[in-house]
């Protein structure tokens, strides 16, 4: 079996599938964002592969947990209240920090910062209650050009929050892909 970049670092990856499908359509130099990054071991696959495009990547997270995940907020505990340092040495590690654009703060307040219509490819999995959900598909789905996609993760029974948000706002033009994963083709 192949090594899959990231592995070995604590947290969630079980759609290495979508991200190969998002590289795989984007073109030469195109930005995608991971809104939620945790410790980085998506944002690591992703950033690897997405090399031999020179595709730009921007990770997007508080840093600080969300309140909504015990698991989250115990390994933030664990580190002092901020796990920026634990994350930014992982992809030092795995010799991918000088390829990340990092943004240490709130979501929604982060996306304001941007240009409408900048990236490819937006991956939402922050905070998973209904209200934060929204509000971060409404603050990224504006920055993504047209034939891009927005998507994310946890869009299951179990995250309510989630499912919820995502199909208030998306309805049939929702697909599920992946494990768990939501994706819509921005138009």
């Amino acid at each position: 079996m192949t090594e899959i970049p990231g592995e070995d670092i604590p947290g969630w990856f079980d759609f290495a599938d979508l991200y190969d499908l998002m590289v795989e359509k984007a073109a030469p130099g195109d930005t995608m964002v991971e809104v939620g990054v945790f410790l980085g071991r998506s944002l690591v696959y992703l950033a690897s592969i997405a090399e031999a495009k020179k595709l730009n990547i921007v990770a997007v997270d508080n840093f600080c947990g969300s309140g909504n995940n015990e698991d989250v907020s115990k390994v933030v505990r664990e580190h002092g209240g901020s796990i920026l340092n634990a994350f930014t040495e992982n992809l030092k590690r795995y010799g991918i920090y000088d390829r990340v654009t990092i943004y240490a703060g709130d979501s929604a307040g982060t996306a304001e910062g941007f240009r409408d219509g900048s990236f490819q490819f937006v991956f939402v999995d922050a905070d998973h209650s209904y209200e934060a959900v929204k509000k971060d598909i409404a603050a990224w789905l504006p920055k993504i050009k047209s034939g891009g996609y927005i998507g994310g993760h946890d869009y299951a029974e179990h995250s309510e929050g989630v499912k919820k948000a995502v199909d208030e706002i998306f309805g049939s033009n929702v697909k599920l892909v992946s494990n768990q994963c939501w994706l819509v083709e921005v138009g």
